[in-house]
């Protein structure tokens, strides 16, 4: 299963000045139309890309108040790469608090993610028990 629609080595290999004035524009404007197949192919093409692909990914998603977002952020928001957990966890102190705690919750019975984090009351408490208590398998 693969997203057609986004070049994935565009996105990864392009310099940073492409990415920002260019590049970007056109993934985040094929992010919005994203099919449920679509938002589990880029799930599993991340698991097979870089840093520098995540991370740029990572940034894009923060600007989706989804579910899906939310569900690839979470897991991401764990790495053990410094640079792509900030910028996921970045990514999801923009949405709405009930979108993280959907994927949360979603993840938690998925067996990915603690259930103790279910009960947290704001985003910045579910980041700090992934990070603190390594919530991700």
């Amino acid at each position: 299963m693969v997203v057609k629609m986004i070049d994935f080595a565009t996105v990864e290999m392009a310099g940073d000045d492409f990415w920002a004035d260019h590049e970007s524009e056109i993934v985040s404007k094929q992010l919005e139309c994203f099919s449920a197949a679509d938002w589990d192919a880029l799930s599993f093409e991340l698991g097979t890309r870089g840093v520098v692909f995540q991370e740029r990914i990572a940034q894009l998603l923060g600007e989706r108040d989804i579910g899906q977002a939310a569900d690839i952020l979470l897991p991401m928001a764990a790495s053990k790469d410094r640079e792509l957990a900030l910028t996921a966890r970045e990514s999801l102190r923009g949405m709405s608090f009930q979108v993280v705690a959907s994927g949360a919750c979603r993840l938690s019975a998925q067996g990915k993610l603690a259930t103790e984090v279910i009960a947290c009351e704001s985003i910045n408490e579910i980041l700090d028990a992934i990070e603190h208590r390594s919530s991700i398998f």
